[in-house]
């Protein structure tokens, strides 16, 4: 029904119910509490099998649980994301996957500062850890260049003279006929 219906939250939550793998349950039950957030019901489901998820978590699940807060992430569940890859980066501090993905979920952004500079200890490559620096930093104030700033500045002081600019006057070796 899922298939059929992607927009349907009843036919995510089927599919989670109806699911043999616990993790494709999870992820289901997430797209279905992200089409109904108001269903507390859902949304108690979907934290229960995270958690469960989350305490039977091995270092050898990184690169899923990664995949599944990934999957959270782009639905808008923030909150749930945040707390796989909490979980991935404890179980493997050396992700720079997970270090990524949990500054994206960040609202602080000295946590993200921290997160991404982490992400770029462990990979100096990882070019969504420096695009995420990047986007972090406050743009620099507008400078003119500096010849337009001199001549503005020269162009002032005539102005606040009340007079034209002076114009220096020719060398000697500048004949004129």
């Amino acid at each position: 029904a899922s298939e059929i219906n992607p927009q349907d939250a009843n036919a995510w939550r089927g599919r989670a119910e109806t699911s043999t793998n616990l993790d494709e349950a999870l992820v289901s039950y997430g797209y279905a509490n992200a089409l109904a957030p108001d269903d507390q019901t859902l949304k108690h489901t979907l934290d229960a099998s995270v958690a469960q998820r989350l305490s039977a978590a091995t270092p050898a699940d990184v690169p899923l649980l990664v995949a599944m807060g990934q999957e959270l992430a782009e639905v808008g569940l923030a909150e749930q994301a945040e707390q796989i890859f909490q979980r991935a980066v404890a179980l493997d501090e050396s992700s720079a996957d997970a270090w990524v993905w949990l500054a994206g979920v960040q609202s602080d952004k000295t946590k993200q500062t921290e997160y991404l500079n982490r992400a770029l200890e462990i990979d100096p490559r990882d070019s969504r850890a420096r695009a995420g620096l990047l986007a972090l930093k406050p743009p620099p104030p507008p400078t003119a260049p500096p010849a337009a700033t001199a001549a503005a500045a020269s162009s002032a002081a005539a102005s606040a003279a009340g007079s034209r600019p002076r114009i220096a006057p020719r060398p000697a070796r500048w004949k004129t006929r």
